[in-house]
Formats: C-alpha cells, structure tokens, sequence
C-alpha cells in the first residue's frame, strides 16, 4: 500500500489537467442534498460540515491498463511524457451534485476529483466502474489548519483525517519531504522547505482508495530558535530565554538549571508519532540536540 501511495502521488503531480469554468455563485449552508440518479456516474461534493461545496471542479480520469501498469514501472514519471490519464470535467449545480454522461466514462479503473479553490484542496476517490447508473462515494473535502513551528526545521501538525491514514508532506518546490506516516506530527529539515507545505492523507476502504490534499500553507518565519550555546559544568547547554518549549532531535533525556549547579534530569517519553517534546521551568536546558522555542 505505500508503494501505491508514493506513486500515485508522483503520478498526481506530473499529471496536467485543462482547467474548466466553475460554478461560481453562493455556496449552500444547509446540509448537502443526495445526488439525483442520471448519466453513467454521479455524486456529490461536500465540506466536512456536511454543508455542499458546488465551487469545486469535478473530473472523472479513465485508466486503462498500459497507463497503471506504466504508472507502476515508472513510479508515476510516465505522466511526465503524456502518458497519463487526464481529467474530463462537468460543472456542478449550485447544490453540490454532478453527473458525467456515459459517453465519458468507458474504462474499468477510473477515479473522479474535486479541486476547490485556488490553494490545491482536492480530493480523489478511485473505484471500478460498474453498471450504469453508479453513485460515485462522497468527495468530502479535507480543510485542516496546519499548524507551523518553525525553530531550524519546521514542526508541522496536522488534525487527525480519518482511523488508518497515511500522511505525507509535500513541498512546492521541493517535492516529498517527509516519509509517509499515521501519526499527526512531522519535522521537516529546514533544508528540505522551499515554497508552501501541505500534507495529503490517503484512505483505503475495500477497493475504494481515497487521496485527500490540504491546502497549501506558507511556512511560518523563524520564531528566533535560540542556538546561543554555554557550557555548564561540562555540559552543553541553552539558555531559554523565559521560553517554554523544549525539542529533542537526538536521545530521550535532558537536564534543567537554574543555577549552573545544581541539575535536574528529566527523561522525556518517545511519543507513538512525531518528535519527542515537552515543556519546562528553568533557565537553562542541557543536552545534545536541544532546541527551545
């Protein structure tokens, strides 16, 4: 399932896409009504609070077997040379609903996706076509508030989407930058960050896979990471500068003082995902790799 994931974002990315008119009137706020039964495919498009989101562009890629085995082979770098399945779009109504025509679906892989707004919020859902009429799953949108520490490298958190994702951070300019993981928490190196961040979450249900993107977000600025090093009795140590925020890139243990004297050690638990982190009191924090935000 990784290998899938890796190269069907690979494959996203290479892949271009013909942009088509959007529906660009008021959204509802009332809850999103069932897709009326017509064409070969139809569905709906929602917001996470169940509300529609009919500003979204809808498409529907046909794959066939030459171009997933290409996919596969080549990591999704097929699409780089136009050997990629390519989105066909219809507008939605001012509900939140769609449908696609039979004439626009034929193949047996295929998937449809959402794109919403101009900050790259999409999500993508890949099933088999079967008979026709056929409800297409519910693309709910994914719209977390990622949050940014940036101290050196760039701590970066993220709601929980849904039991059994994998998430993985993506970098404008930079591609990939961080291994795909279930928890909620990434550092990113700060040599890795170039342009806007965002994370994707990829779901699998039976034979259905979803990819959700968030939107992309700026990386915050520095927030003056204090690298101002002392030696304290032999030991390497920072000073917090009333700051609260201990991490620890390296070991599981750190010292605190007050006085350059008298130590404390604190051992800090390996948490199930992210970076070991925690908060202390004092003026000073010793160990290797310490940082303080």
């Amino acid at each position: 399932m990784r290998f899938w994931g890796i190269a069907l974002v690979m494959m996203l990315a290479a892949c271009t896409t013909t942009p088509t008119p959007r529906y660009d009137g008021a959204e509802p706020t009332t809850p999103a009504v069932e897709p009326p039964v017509q064409g070969a495919l139809y569905g709906r498009v929602m917001h996470a609070s169940g509300t529609g989101a009919p500003r979204a562009a809808v498409g529907v890629r046909q794959w066939e077997d030459g171009q997933l085995l290409g996919l596969l082979v080549t990591a999704g770098l097929s699409c780089a040379v136009g050997a990629c399945a390519e989105p066909k779009y219809v507008k939605q109504t001012p509900e939140g609903t769609y449908s696609f025509p039979p004439e626009m679906v034929r193949e047996k892989q295929i998937s449809v996706v959402a794109e919403w707004g101009d900050r790259g919020v999409s999500a993508e859902v890949f099933f088999k076509n079967e008979n026709d009429p056929q409800r297409v799953p519910d693309l709910v949108l994914w719209e977390p508030d990622l949050k940014m520490h940036r101290y050196g490298d760039t701590l970066v958190t993220w709601p929980r989407h849904s039991p059994g994702a994998v998430y993985t951070i993506y970098s404008q300019n930079g591609g990939q930058v961080s291994p795909p993981t279930t928890g909620t928490a990434r550092l990113v190196p700060d040599w890795r960050v170039e342009g806007d961040l965002w994370v994707e979450a990829r779901t699998v249900d039976g034979d259905v896979k979803y990819l959700h993107r968030s939107a992309r977000k700026p990386v915050a600025a520095k927030r003056g990471f204090v690298v101002g090093r002392t030696q304290l009795a032999g030991r390497d140590c920072v000073g917090t500068q009333g700051r609260k925020r201990v991490v620890l890139k390296f070991g599981d243990s750190i010292e605190t003082t007050d006085d350059g004297v008298t130590f404390k050690k604190i051992t800090v638990p390996q948490p199930k995902w992210g970076v070991r982190t925690t908060t202390v009191d004092a003026k000073y924090v010793c160990g290797r790799e310490v940082g303080v935000w």
